[in-house]
């Protein structure tokens, strides 16, 4: 059984890891600040603290969704994917321990003031000793940081009150002796200081109570951090001339700050007292970073991104002493022989393309309503604190210089040919949020979804229930067996685990399940559905339902509206593609808490969905002997006779009571929801998936959804053809006959064709580039038609019908010219369509069916006239099958 680390880590440890991280540039950083901005320095940071912000609350919110160890890594990787994952895990991981090794060769420059020892050696004895207390436990690293950080506090606080009586102001003039530039520059030399602050979220996985310490912790530790920076900077800089170098007794180039204030305020005494400190100091930062630094490569390793004994938790201490002895080895290796230092300063930059990398996983996972995404602790004014953070990251980069852009780039390309070369061998099921932004390529059978639903086969199935959140399930439940209409009604609880977990660790044992499962199956019972719940776990729960769609063959599929954020960006459902795409009629209930729908209103849009408005409406309205109202909105001055008329063969179609409302206003939304008040139940279409430019923009469905004030159930049927159905005897029939033969690529919208002869040849062209064969045989087939029997219908409109002996089964098509032509011998009369069939010999019996639906089609509909108007091929397969469905119902 695999073992996992222990959660022992309080927010005293979290403050004090924190901190740890922090202080220790506070012993090194003045002396390098002071040569760029000079007095200003403490301004320098608290500017910088108060830029940190943006990444500090962005992660404390990602740490409460994602409490596992890895931090920004991980952030990174569930985010944008394992590519972009690798490259930021073992980035942070370079960046991590250099400085740490930075830390351990900097605490020589203040032991030295005490006991000479060599630095490199001095630097091998402290890592060999924090790596000792790392694996011995995290308890052991809080308690050790919970006392050292004290220690350096109070010194520091010694320090603070022994100086402030002894400033110099003149000292601390010109504040800005190279001008705002020498500020914004010292900014960026000091930001990185304040990266330990959110080191904890690296260990979030130890963290006791994750979601209120992880964010209360890091809070604390920066304002505690920006507190001390600023007010010590302040007193430095008044005590010690930051003008001068530190050969002439001055800040400028001083690795050993704090022991220079010290001797300048209490003489060699106090310096070595505080040397010592500064060494304590220094260990601790070396603890802290060895600790975050080890759990990047533990974290990646889980992930199968680096070798799996990585990844390992020993027994003894139930810590990852592999990541860890393996992240000392390699400090110890670049403190013999690298110049860590310089190293160091070049990896940050890469810290603060982490920081911008976080800000934006905030936007992408709240953005895409990825369903695991739940975090305790929110960012507060979001998106603009994510946006400031991202833009100062940019600013900061170009304020680092060329070298730093460069190192930046290098650990990039690193982290993409190990990639490359390692962990695209390893796993391929993993993309991240942003790999299912977009509407993708989901082709059933193609894909292997990752969850745990298995044996699932099709049947009679009627509607498919998907409960994703854990929303009451009755109200679904009736719905769809309603729309089941007496056949199988199969209920399927879909959870989507994060890639953190695995997809075996939500358990339907937990009460909360159980519970779920038995109201589903007690509804079942009492609205008298055959029922059937399934529930399982998988990593996309957009591929999820696509797959199991095709397997059971719903005609319905209903989900459960989602509550959109009025202050996101984004204003799309990730499943909102599902709905324009699944092969089945889809159906989102809004719950308002009516559970008998007495009086239905229907919001027409005056198109091809209305039907299927109308006929669910009928069927919902006969389960509950329930009234229906049709109604559309006309703008003023419009005029209202065809709504009338197309509102009175809706409700003409219905068996139930049916009224209809015509409301004449440039204010539909307002009037609608008005209306909606009066009504159990409101009857919308599901509008179309959308491009990606229109996702930042609220539809007006959507606003009504949400204004509504009765339950909403919106509509949308598939776009495909359904199969033709076969009665016992083997005649055809059904309403979607005419639109299971239409070939999209057999459509002609304006043809510029001025004779039947001409038709005939573009058809012949058309198909032959399609499908191939001899353009002259089938113009002749065409021909052979015509001269045995006219094929002119009237009304503008003629079917032609051509047999091909090696076409293996028949095709509906459609000619529509741009100027209307006269047949020979039609007595003057014009034609400007052409429905023509083209199908084997064999097959006599299929284009008898569709001739024969097509005479009576545009005999008792306007399928002429409506054909004659629309606008797209799409458009022209919606005429064709509410024509039929309209037909059957008169029947």
């Amino acid at each position: 059984m695999a073992l996992h680390m222990e959660r022992r880590l309080g927010l005293s440890g979290i403050v004090a890891i924190s901190l740890g991280a922090m202080l220790g540039s506070l012993f090194i950083l003045p002396g390098l600040s002071a040569k760029v901005s000079g007095p200003s320095m403490w301004l320098a940071f608290l500017i910088a603290g108060i830029c940190c912000l943006p990444a500090t609350l962005s992660k404390s919110e990602l740490a409460t969704a994602m409490p596992t160890s890895g931090g920004s890594y991980v952030y990174i990787d569930r985010t944008f994917g394992p590519l972009m994952g690798t490259i930021g895990g073992l980035g942070l991981w370079l960046a991590q321990l250099l400085k740490t090794a930075f830390a351990l060769v900097g605490l020589s420059w203040y032991l030295q003031e005490v006991w000479y020892v060599p630095t490199i050696p001095a630097a091998l004895f402290f890592l060999v000793a924090v790596t000792g207390i790392n694996i011995v436990g995290v308890r052991k690293v809080g308690q050790a940081q919970v006392v050292l950080v004290s220690l350096s506090i109070l010194g520091l606080a010694v320090l603070i009150f022994a100086g402030v009586g002894s400033i110099d102001t003149e000292l601390l003039t010109p504040s800005l002796p190279r001008g705002t530039v020498g500020l914004i520059e010292c900014v960026a030399v000091v930001y990185i200081s304040y990266a330990g602050v959110t080191k904890i979220a690296a260990i979030a996985e130890e963290v006791e109570r994750p979601d209120r310490n992880l964010p209360l912790g890091m809070i604390i530790s920066l304002a505690v951090a920006t507190l001390i920076y600023t007010i010590f900077n302040y007193v430095l800089a008044g005590t010690v001339d930051t003008n001068l170098s530190m050969a002439e007794g001055g800040l400028q180039g001083d690795f050993r700050p704090v022991h220079t204030m010290a001797v300048a305020l209490g003489g060699d005494v106090l310096g070595k007292v505080f040397a010592v400190l500064g060494t304590l100091t220094m260990v601790s930062m070396a603890n802290a970073g060895l600790l975050a630094a080890s759990r990047f490569p533990f974290s990646m390793a889980r992930d199968r991104l680096l070798p799996g004994v990585l990844g390992e938790v020993r027994s003894s201490y139930l810590t990852p002493i592999p990541a860890i002895v393996m992240t000392s080895l390699i400090m110890g290796v670049a403190i013999i022989y690298l110049d860590v230092y310089r190293l160091a300063k070049l990896a940050s930059s890469f810290k603060i393309l982490a920081f911008m990398a976080v800000n934006l996983a905030v936007i992408v996972l709240r953005e895409t309503h990825v369903r695991w995404y739940q975090p305790s602790y929110r960012t507060p004014l979001y998106p603009w604190v994510q946006v400031i953070g991202i833009l100062m990251g940019v600013v900061l980069l170009f304020l680092l210089g060329l070298m730093a852009a460069v190192a930046a780039l290098g650990i990039i390309a690193g982290g993409a040919c190990f990639w490359f070369l390692y962990g695209r061998r390893q796993m391929t099921e993993r993309k991240g949020a942003v790999g299912r932004l977009g509407p993708g390529e989901l082709i059933a059978g193609t894909t292997t979804p990752v969850s745990t639903f298995d044996g699932l086969t099709s049947g009679d199935v009627g509607a498919l229930v998907t409960l994703v959140d854990r929303s009451p399930p009755e109200p679904l439940i009736e719905l769809g067996a309603a729309l089941a209409d007496r056949k199988d009604l199969a209920v399927i609880r879909v959870r989507e685990v994060p890639e953190q977990l695995g997809i075996e660790d939500l358990s339907d044992s937990h009460p909360a399940e159980r519970a779920l499962r038995r109201r589903s199956v007690s509804m079942g019972a009492k609205v008298g559905a055959r029922l059937f719940y399934e529930t399982g776990s998988c990593r996309d729960l957009r591929e999820e339902v696509y797959e199991l769609c095709h397997v059971m063959k719903p005609r319905w599929v209903l989900f459960e509206w989602r509550e959109q954020n009025h202050y996101a960006v984004w204003h799309r459902d990730p499943l909102a593609w599902l709905f324009s795409h699944l092969p089945a009629n889809v159906a989102v209930f809004k719950d308002d808490g009516v559970r008998v729908f007495n009086s239905i209103l229907v919001v027409a849009e005056l198109g091809a969905h209305d039907l299927v408005l109308a006929r669910t409406a009928d069927l919902l309205a006969d389960t509950t002997g329930g009234k229906i109202r049709f109604v559309a909105t006309v703008p003023e001055g419009k005029a209202t006779e065809d709504a009338e008329h197309h509102l009175s063969d809706l409700a003409n179609l219905c068996q139930s009571e049916a009224e209809v409302e015509v409301i004449c206003t440039d204010e539909g939304i307002d009037h609608l929801e008005d209306l909606s008040a009066d009504f159990d139940l409101l009857l919308l279409e599901e509008p179309p998936y959308e491009h990606f430019y229109s996702k930042f923009m609220r539809r007006m469905t959507d606003q009504l959804t949400e204004r509504a004030r009765c339950s909403v159930l919106r509509i949308r049927i598939p776009e495909e053809s359904l199969q033709i159905e076969e009665d016992d005897e083997g005649s055809l029939h059904g309403e979607e006959l005419l639109v299971s033969f239409l070939d999209p690529q057999l459509c002609l919208l304006d043809s510029e064709a001025l004779s039947k002869k001409q038709v005939i040849r573009a058809i012949a062209n058309r198909f032959v580039e399609t499908y191939g064969g001899s353009r002259s045989d089938l113009e002749e087939a065409f021909w052979y038609r015509e001269r045995q029997q006219s094929t002119h219908l009237g009304d503008g409109i003629c079917l032609p019908h051509a047999t091909l002996a090696e076409r293996e089964q028949t095709s509906l098509g459609v000619v529509r010219l741009k100027t209307p032509i006269e047949l020979p011998g039609s007595s003057g009369e014009k034609v400007d369509l052409f429905l023509f069939t083209v199908g084997p010999g064999p097959d006599h019996h299929v284009h008898e069916a569709l001739i024969d639906a097509l005479r009576l089609e545009i005999s008792e509909t306007q399928l002429g006239s409506r054909l004659r108007q629309a606008k797209d091929i799409a458009e022209i397969r919606r005429i064709f099958q509410e024509c039929a469905q309209l037909i059957e119902h008169r029947a």
